[in-house]
């Protein structure tokens, strides 16, 4: 498989409404059972562990009986739970059409669909990202929040930024690393990594965050931060997952940085999202997250700092940075890039 076709699916958890069309129906459920575990054997990061004879014998066997395709739903789950990864899943048709309504996958409630805020105390601005999941509209508009609250914070003069993303349990991350892409730093900010080793950066083009081997597409306007190169927190906790967490890789690794909390949930894969021909789709984790130092993740993020009161320790770390006490140009050079 062409690295670029792996990547430009791997748009982690939820990218749902950039879904190409749906495969011709496939009435036949046996068909369809066939179709879901081939894309499971072509596209699963778990693909070359997985003993697939035993495995469909065993789908066939859930499924023998089933007269339409919804009545193989048991098996396909079945599949996916003996592959024995947490982030790979079936999506009903319900489901995938209330995640691009912008309602709950789940109950069809809607979905109060926070963006991204930003307080500012003492030349800390500390910008709190929110989960996402939603269409290209709701992108931008997450997205361009977030710039325009940085840069707002960014006039009044930010000597230190933190990053709150202790309460992002995911979705999508390209509107987050969009939101706040002006102390991002120098690209690519890390990568999907292939089972086969096939890399696809996040990289800048036009202004907008984006896979390697992507276009940009949400025409965001540009704010450049007086303060982009101001020592960073990034603050994460069990909470943090998915996107939360390929957030946090992002900023992994950039000068005059520190993650501070606790170890993240654990779902750093990244995610293919892809219909089946009744409307269901399959959320496939096609590939790992490392950040822009190589360092690969496949299980959680710890943070460099370990504490139950991370804006405390965010505080006291801006402090020794000397937030506060000179201004923020100077900073990068007080401060160094730290190693673990």
């Amino acid at each position: 498989m062409r690295p670029a076709t792996l990547f430009r699916f791997a748009l982690v958890a939820f990218a749902i409404a950039g879904m190409g069309p749906a495969h011709a129906q496939v009435s036949d459920p046996q068909a369809y059972l066939s179709s879901a575990i081939e894309l499971l054997k072509a596209r699963h990061i778990n693909r070359h562990h997985v003993d697939w004879p035993t495995l469909e014998a065993e789908a066939r066997s859930l499924s023998e009986g089933a007269s339409e395709p919804a009545e193989t739903y048991p098996a396909i789950r079945h599949v996916i739970a003996s592959i024995g990864e947490r982030h790979t899943f079936l999506m009903s048709p319900e489901a995938v059409r209330r995640q691009m309504e912008g309602r709950d996958a789940v109950t069809g409630a809607p979905r109060n669909l926070a963006v991204p805020s930003v307080s500012f105390e003492g030349g800390v601005a500390t910008v709190a990202v929110p989960p996402f999941a939603g269409g290209v509209p709701l992108q931008r508009g997450f997205a361009e929040a977030g710039r325009q609250a940085m840069a707002a914070a960014d006039a009044r003069g930010v000597c230190g930024w933190v990053v709150d993303l202790s309460a992002n349990t995911g979705g999508n991350m390209w509107p987050m690393l969009n939101a706040i892409i002006g102390v991002l730093g120098e690209p690519p900010f890390g990568a999907f990594v292939s089972p086969e080793g096939h890399r696809g950066f996040w990289t800048v083009s036009a202004g907008e965050a984006v896979p390697s081997d992507s276009e940009p597409h949400l025409h965001l306007t540009t704010l450049p931060l007086k303060s982009s190169d101001a020592p960073l927190v990034v603050i994460i906790g069990p909470r943090t997952a998915s996107s939360g967490e390929f957030t946090t890789l992002a900023l992994r690794g950039r000068p005059s940085t520190i993650i501070v909390g606790l170890p993240s949930a654990g779902l750093i894969t990244a995610n293919g999202v892809f219909p089946l021909s009744d409307g269901a789709a399959l959320v496939v984790s096609t590939a790992w997250g490392e950040d822009r130092t190589g360092r690969r993740e496949e299980d959680r993020i710890y943070p460099d700092v370990a504490t139950g009161n991370p804006r405390a320790v965010a505080a006291q770390w801006l402090k020794d940075m000397g937030c506060g006490v000179r201004p923020a140009r100077q900073l990068t050079q007080a401060g160094q890039p730290l190693r673990r």
